[in-house]
């Protein structure tokens, strides 16, 4: 699942919609913030916990995509 930040539902995105998303046991979820330039991302780990990661650089590899890797900078270039 992947969710942009806005201003007007950025609160409620990470508020009420991100307990949804792990209640249902996606895999991985990401916030993109297009103005702090950062990716936050929770991946579900084997007991069911999520483990929450911020990035502003680098790349990252979406396990829904074996083998891909994307670059953080390139994808948050405005």
């Amino acid at each position: 699942m992947v969710e942009i930040w806005y201003p007007s539902t950025g609160n409620y995105d990470v508020d009420a919609k991100l307990p949804i998303y792990q209640q249902r046991g996606d895999l991985e979820i990401w916030r993109i913030h297009p103005y702090e330039r950062t990716l936050t991302n929770w991946q579900r780990q084997l007991d069911g916990s999520y483990q929450q990661t911020l990035h502003r650089d680098g790349t990252i590899a979406p396990r829904a995509i074996p083998g891909a890797t994307i670059d953080i900078g390139t994808l948050l270039e405005s």
